[in-house]
Formats: structure tokens, C-alpha cells, sequence
């Protein structure tokens, strides 16, 4: 729309023109004086609207100086209403604030506003319409361009959005946010250009515990060693570190068996730094030592000592840094100095009957029965209403072959607690590995009804009736219970292939061996299963590899070597 300014001559001239054309025209006397007046009439409402207008209608057209005053008075109005609704987070009033706005004002700023408050009502469309004006009318405008930038990251857009942080950066280089932003975004590409970016904001603005943090990471994953202990000894020297930081710092000094930095983080003078997570830190250090074979533990003994020496005297409060202690005496031999360990754990720890228990276990697993047994009969003396300690005990005595004694603990456990399955359960496997097929089947069975979805119940039962050939529908849905539960879970899928190879399957038992296969590193039973599927199924050549696969895994077994040399003919 245009805006017409009527002078009064302008007004005379072209009354008199539309009275002489009336005039002369087939409309008569009458008609003329009535157009006159209408003419006048409407001359006269013009000129009043002029007058009481307060703001001009657009920006169009030609305008005064004083109408471009008022123009930018109601475009600031409508502006601040606009901003007062987003502080409210009312974004639709907002929006129709700013757009009155934008009618007199068609600025970046404005038109930027109005995008970024659609897309706070998740309008992705039309704020992006407003973001490209705002871009058109100023390509610098860094707000704007900091939204679009965030609309490609939503989008997956990374390349986008980091073209458009450099941008960022070359218009504002001394702005850290938006360097780290640029930093953040080259990691997904370019992580020695992120280190370096990182590594820029802190010679400008000094080090940062969270940019030092994100640089390790990204060196730990360049392989670059060096750079990444160079940023965990920045990190070390600052307050309120990162448990988890904290955790892998400590196992890379261990890999690269920086044992004299070890040292000096857990002494009193440092280790304060640690605060929680000190226990952990230091049964990590232990387990490290514990898990080397037994010449390189003779090799760093003296290490190991010092290790030691300083957990002893200066950080025995925790149980389980005095547990921990223990185990790696033992394992060096000095079992004396371990069993005073094992004891003072005992006295400050909440939970003897567990500890006792974690003893036991160890003592077991490296050849100590007879300590092992003292300890567990201790508990069941202390703890008589502990079913954990003569299910543990039967355990010991099956693992060093006192069938008695095993049976003998594994029905008093289940006397204390005759509703736990696992009991029941380990009391089936008991009996099924000794041949007492009718004891192990009932015990499963209770395990059942106590667990009916147990994955492991459901499994072993199946696997003991396809052992024997008999009631295998049955034991066909119990080995897919158990598969419903784990799918990938290698035994379970033996189990199913078994089933189905002794149900005459043999195609489907291949194809469930291979699929246990799959899900594992592999074992005699796993091949041997699959060599006798793929037999059964008439595929003699891969039933051949089979079972050399089977007996390179367990040499013992010699009757697979008759097999191979009947399939070889």
C-alpha cells in the first residue's frame, strides 16, 4: 500500500477537473452537485486520519523523518512487550510481539529473535524461515549464527555446525565458549585439532580441569602416551578430580609400570587428595600385582613391599584396603603377615560373615582347602542361621573330591534354607554329575517350583534329558525358556542343539551349534556337538573339521581320534 499526502492544491486542481468532466457528462445538474459533495467529504476524512494516525501504517513509500521517529518507537515497543513474554517463557505472545516488531524494523536482531522463540515451541520450520532473513540481512550476526549452528547438531550435521563455529571464532577469537564449542565439535573428526584447540584456550585463559580432562581422553584414544600422562599429572595436581579418571590414571601408571609415581600418589601426604575413593584406588593397585604371574611378582617383590609397608601403616582404617593387603602377602608368600591382615579386616569390617566368606574362596581357589574348611566351619559356629557358609563348604569338598562331606554340607544348607533355588539347584548338579539321576531330577524340579523362569534351572534339567534321551518335548521348551532369557548365552544354545540333534533335528541342531559357536571362544563339547549334527545330517566333511576342531581343544579325548579316522576312509 502506498501512502498519498494530499496538498489543498492538489485537492483544488482535481475537484475542479472532476466538476468540469461532470459537467459535460449525461448525468445532468443534480448529479453533479451530488458527486461534488462526496468528493469533498472524502477529501475532508483524508485529512483528518493524517492528523490523528499516531504510527505510520508501513515502511513503504516515501516518509518523513518524523514518521521514521515513530517507527522506531513502536518497533522498540513491540520489541521489549516481545522480550518480556520470553522472560515469561510465553513464546506464542512473544512471537506475535516480535512480529509487530518486524514491521517496522526488519533488522538481524529481530528477525533472529523471532526464530530462536519458535524453536523453543519446537516450530523448526518457520524459525528456521525467520534464521534465514536474520542471515541475509547481517551473515555475521553471531547469535544467529550460534542457532543454526545448534539446528545442524540436532540434525547430525557436524561438518555444518563446526564450518560455522570457525566462522564463529574468526569474527570473535578471544570468546572461549565459542572456541570450546569448536573444540568439542572437531572431536567427532579431528581430535589432534580439538587437542590443540584445548590446549590454545588454556595458554590463553590458564588450565582447566575440564579441558585438561577432555584432552586426556582424546589422547588415550590417539595412542598418544606420552601427551595423555603429560595432561593426568595437570589433572592429579588439581582438586576435586573424577573417581573414574582417577581409576584409569591409576591402571595406566600400572600397564606402564610406573610403580614409583604409584607409590608417591598413595603416601600420606597425597593420598588425603583421593578422599573416597582411596580404597578403591588402592585395592586397584593390589589387583594389578595379584593378576601378574608369579615370576614377574618375585621381580617387583621390593615394589610390592613398599606398596605394602605404606598401606599397613598408613591406611588400614578400611577393611577392604587391609583385605586386599592380605591377599597379595599371601600370593608373595608371606602368609604369616596375611592371616594378621585377613584378621584385622575382620575387626573393621560391618559384615564378618561375608568377609569370612570372600576368605574362604580365595583360600580355595589357590590351594588351601584346609584353611579354607577352618574358616567356613568358623562361620557356620558364628552364623548358624547362614546357609552361605555349608553351601560353600559342600563346594570346597566337591572341588577336592570328598563326595560325602560335599552332600553331606549341601543338605544342611538346604535345611537352613529350604526356599532358595540356587541350593536346590547346585544340590541337582551334585547329584547329576555323580550319575543320581532320580535325586538330581527332584531337586531341579523343586529349584523350578521356587524358580520356574530361572534361565539356568530351566537349562541344566534339559540338558540332563537329552543327555539321556528322554522326555525331550519337555525338555525342547525349557531350553527356549532359557534361551528366552539370554539368547546369546552360548551353554543355552548348546543345550537347544543338543535337544534338537537327540530329537532327530539334525539341520536345526547345526544351525543352533553354529549359533553357540558364535557367541563363544569355542570348546571341545561346542565342536564335538556340531561335528555329531553335521554326521547325523550326511555333511561328513564338515563333521570331519568338527571334530578336529573338537580334539585340538581337549587331546584327552581319544575316542574322537577313532571317529576321524572312520570319517578319513
Amino acid at each position: 500500500m502506498y501512502i498519498v499526502t494530499l496538498r489543498a492544491k492538489h485537492r483544488s486542481a482535481k475537484s475542479a477537473k472532476y466538476r468540469a468532466i461532470i459537467a459535460h457528462g449525461v448525468c445532468g445538474a443534480v448529479t453533479s452537485i451530488v458527486l461534488a459533495l462526496v468528493l469533498t467529504l472524502l477529501s475532508a476524512m483524508s485529512v483528518s486520519a493524517q492528523q490523528k494516525r499516531s504510527f505510520p501504517i508501513a515502511r513503504t513509500g516515501k516518509v518523513s523523518a518524523q514518521d521514521t521517529a515513530v517507527m522506531r518507537f513502536a518497533a522498540r515497543q513491540y520489541f521489549l512487550r516481545g522480550m518480556q513474554y520470553r522472560l515469561l517463557r510465553d513464546y506464542p505472545s512473544a512471537i506475535i510481539e516480535l512480529q509487530l516488531a518486524q514491521r517496522y524494523d526488519s533488522s538481524a536482531v529481530i528477525a533472529y529473535t523471532i526464530a530462536h522463540s519458535y524453536a523453543q515451541i519446537g516450530k523448526r520450520d518457520i524459525a528456521q524461515e525467520y534464521l534465514a532473513t536474520s542471515l541475509r540481512k547481517n551473515p555475521d550476526y553471531i547469535p544467529a549464527l550460534e542457532l543454526e549452528a545448534e539446528f545442524a547438531i540436532d540434525d547430525n550435521r557436524l561438518l555444518g555446525a563446526m564450518t560455522i563455529y570457525e566462522h564463529i571464532v574468526a569474527l570473535q577469537p578471544k570468546v572461549k565458549q565459542s572456541r570450546y564449542m569448536l573444540g568439542r565439535l572437531s572431536e567427532f573428526n579431528n581430535e589432534r585439532k580439538a587437542i590443540d584447540i584445548y590446549q590454545d584456550l588454556m595458554n590463553d585463559f590458564g588450565d582447566d580441569i575440564q579441558l585438561l580432562e577432555r584432552m586426556a581422553i582424546l589422547q588415550k584414544n590417539i595412542g598418544d602416551t606420552n601427551g595423555y600422562m603429560q595432561t593426568a599429572e595437570k589433572i592429579t595436581a588439581m582438586g576435586d578430580i573424577n573417581p573414574q579418571f582417577i581409576q584409569e590414571y591409576i591402571a595406566a601408571l600400572l600397564d606402564t609400570k610406573q610403580y614409583n609415581k604409584i607409590i608417591d600418589y598413595i603416601k600420606p601426604s597425597r593420598a588425603y587428595r583421593w578422599g573416597e575413593q582411596l580404597p578403591n584406588m588402592i585395592a586397584a593397585i593390589i589387583e594389578h600385582f595379584l593378576l601378574l604371574d608369579s615370576i614377574t611378582v618375585q621381580n617387583t617383590k621390593s615394589t610390592i613391599d613398599t606398596v605394602l609397608t605404606i598401606v599397613q601403616k598408613h591406611h588400614f582404617l578400611q577393611w577392604e584396603i587391609s583385605y586386599s593387603a592380605g591377599l597379595l602377602r599371601y600370593v608373595t608368600g608371606d602368609t604369616s603377615a596375611a592371616f594378621t591382615l585377613f584378621e584385622q579386616s575382620e575387626r573393621l569390617t560391618n559384615d564378618r560373615a561375608s568377609l569370612l566368606l570372600l576368605q574362604s574362596k580365595f583360600l580355595a581357589q589357590h590351594d588351601n582347602p584346609k584353611k579354607s574348611l577352618q574358616l567356613l566351619k568358623k562361620g557356620i559356629v558364628l552364623f548358624d542361621k547362614e546357609y552361605r557358609f555349608p553351601l560353600q563348604s559342600a563346594l570346597v569338598f566337591e572341588q577336592y573330591s570328598n563326595k560325602d562331606s560335599a552332600e553331606k554340607y549341601y543338605y544342611h544348607a538346604v535345611t537352613i534354607e529350604p526356599t532358595r533355588s540356587e541350593i536346590w539347584t547346585q544340590l541337582g548338579i551334585f547329584h547329576n554329575s555323580h550319575n543320581n539321576y532320580i535325586a538330581s531330577d527332584s531337586c531341579y524340579k523343586r529349584a523350578l517350583l521356587l524358580s520356574p523362569d530361572d534361565p539356568l534351572i530351566n537349562n541344566n534339567l534339559a540338558y540332563s534329558y537329552a543327555e539321556r534321551g528322554m522326555l525331550l518335548e519337555q525338555a525342547k521348551i525349557m531350553a527356549q525358556k532359557a534361551l528366552s532369557q539370554s539368547p546369546t548365552n552360548p551353554s543355552y544354545l548348546d543345550t537347544y542343539a543338543w535337544v534338537l540333534y537327540k530329537s532327530g533335528e539334525y539341520d536345526k541342531a547345526v544351525k543352533q551349534s553354529m549359533q553357540a559357536l558364535r557367541y563363544s571362544s569355542g570348546n571341545a563339547t561346542l565342536y564335538e556337538h556340531l561335528a555329531e549334527a553335521h554326521k547325523a545330517a550326511g555333511n561328513y566333511e564338515q563333521a570331519l573339521e568338527a571334530f578336529r576342531k573338537a580334539l585340538e581343544f581337549d587331546p584327552t579325548k581319544d575316542y574322537l581320534r577313532t571317529i576321524i579316522q572312520q570319517l578319513e576312509k
